[in-house]
C-alpha cells in the first residue's frame, strides 16, 4: 500500500489547501481552540518534524539534537505548508518503507511507519477543515479508512497503553478483563483490556462491548470527529462510555 500511502498523503494535503486559502481566521472547534491557521501550521510543522525523523534514521540523538531547531519556512501558513510538504514528499519518495527512522514506536522505527501515520495525519485534519467549513465531509478511501482503524487500535490503544501503563495503570485496571469487538466494514478485530494494557483477544472470545460502522465512520468515530452516538453500540452504555473515555486518556 505505499504508493496508495503516497496518493493519499497527495490528495489529501491538497484538500486541507484548498480548505485552508482564504480561510484562515475560522475556528476550528474539533481541534479545540485552533483557527484554520493553526491547523495548516500544524500539519506543515508535522511535515518539518517527520523529515528530520528520516534524516536521522536510527540517531534518535541526532533527531533530539536538532528537534529544537525546526522551524517553518515563513510566516506565511500556506507558503510554509507548501514547502513543508514538497519536502516531506521528497524525502518519502527517496526511501524504501524499511529504511530506518526515528518514531515513537519502538516496535517501528522505519519510514514505512511515517508514510502509514502521515496518510491518516493528513486525512483527519482535513476533515477538521471541512467541519470548520460547514461542509460536507468528502468521502475516505475506504481501504485507507479501515487501515485507520487498524492504526488506532495498534498505536493507540496497544502500543500506548503499555508504553505509558504508569501513568494509566489505575484507568485501565477499572476495565479489567473487558473485551471490546470492533466490526467496521468486512473487517473485525477484538481486544482485551487489563492493567498491564491492551492486547489482540484471543479468537472466540465473546465481547463485552462491540462497536460497529462502516470504516470511514468508526475511524472519524475513533478519532473524536463524530459524535459518541454516531456508530452502532452492542453491550452497556455506561462500559461503553467508560472504554470511550480510557482510549482518549491513553493518548494524551
Amino acid at each position: 500500500m505505499v504508493s496508495e500511502f503516497m496518493r493519499h498523503i497527495v490528495e489529501e494535503s491538497a484538500l486541507l489547501r484548498s480548505h485552508a486559502v482564504g480561510n484562515l481566521g475560522v475556528p476550528v472547534p474539533s481541534c479545540g481552540e485552533w483557527d484554520m491557521r493553526a491547523l495548516v501550521e500544524h500539519v506543515a510543522t508535522v511535515f518539518v518534524e517527520r523529515s528530520a525523523c528520516i534524516h536521522a534514521g536510527s540517531d534518535r540523538a541526532a533527531f533530539e539534537e536538532v528537534e529544537p531547531t525546526l522551524r517553518l519556512s515563513s510566516e506565511d501558513p500556506i507558503e510554509s505548508f507548501d514547502t513543508a510538504l514538497a519536502d516531506i514528499l521528497n524525502d518519502l519518495r527517496s526511501h524504501e518503507d524499511s529504511d530506518p527512522a526515528v518514531t515513537w514506536v519502538g516496535l517501528d522505527n522505519t519510514v514505512g511507519f511515517w508514510r502509514r501515520r502521515l496518510a491518516h495525519e493528513v486525512m483527519t485534519h482535513r476533515v477538521d477543515a471541512e467541519l470548520a467549513l460547514g461542509l460536507e465531509v468528502s468521502p475516505i478511501d475506504s481501504a485507507l479508512a479501515a487501515d485507520g482503524v487498524n492504526e488506532f487500535i495498534d498505536t493507540k490503544l496497544i502500543h500506548k497503553s503499555v508504553a505509558r501503563n504508569a501513568a494509566i495503570r489505575d484507568q485501565l485496571g477499572s476495565l479489567e478483563g473487558v473485551a471490546v469487538k470492533f466490526v467496521y466494514g468486512d473487517s473485525e478485530r477484538s481486544v482485551t483490556v487489563a492493567a498491564d494494557g491492551i492486547t489482540e483477544a484471543p479468537a472466540g472470545t465473546e465481547p463485552h462491548l462491540t462497536f460497529s460502522a462502516d470504516p470511514m465512520r468508526l475511524n472519524l468515530w475513533l478519532w473524536r470527529r463524530l459524535d459518541f452516538d454516531a456508530i452502532d453500540i452492542s453491550g452497556s452504555a455506561e462500559l461503553a462510555a467508560e472504554f470511550y473515555r480510557l482510549s482518549e486518556f491513553i493518548g494524551q
